[in-house]
């Protein structure tokens, strides 16, 4: 009698189940990480690749956020071995709303200064309308993303020895 009141009380196990499997999440990689200005324009574009996997349209909140660190050999002031810099990207209205299960590719625009090509430990902040906000963790401009626990190891590495780690490529 247990085992029917837990597959049927409080809306049931299969219940619970489909709510978890239909949540609200959205998939995004990175195309262009938006570092640099193309020629003649004003600002920096960062594109990517948005996908909902969830089973209702969402949008994306009209702000990219960008936190990056200037490591110390590039500052211009010698008092910190880091810095924190932010920029925030804005999206066209237009391009914000993306229905279920299909990929759409978004533009974003920003103003950048020109140390914005030698950051590293890069967190690009996306937000849906609904949903868990996806962050993406990039180690530096060769677009390399790594999950938060490497970012953690990585940073504090770099902030305690001046260590940073390069992946070799072969």
């Amino acid at each position: 009698m247990s085992i029917l009141a837990l597959l049927g009380g409080s809306g049931g196990f299969f219940y619970w189940l489909d709510r978890y499997q239909n949540r609200m999440r959205i998939k995004i990689k990175i195309i262009d990480l938006g570092l640099f200005q193309n020629q003649g324009e004003s600002k920096s574009t960062l594109i990517f690749e948005a996908e909902n996997l969830g089973t209702k349209t969402t949008s994306l909140d009209s702000q990219i956020l960008l936190y990056g660190f200037i490591p110390k050999v590039v500052q211009h002031e010698p008092a910190k071995k880091i810095s924190c810099k932010k920029y925030v990207f804005q999206i066209e209205s237009a391009e914000r709303t993306l229905p279920p299960n299909v990929p759409k590719i978004i533009k974003a625009k920003a103003d950048i200064d020109q140390m914005t090509p030698f950051l590293w430990f890069m967190t690009y902040i996306i937000s849906p309308t609904r949903g868990k906000t996806c962050k993406i963790r990039v180690r530096s401009a060769n677009k390399t993303e790594i999950n938060f626990f490497q970012y953690v190891i990585e940073l504090t590495a770099y902030i305690l020895f001046n260590l940073l780690i390069e992946e070799k490529n072969t």
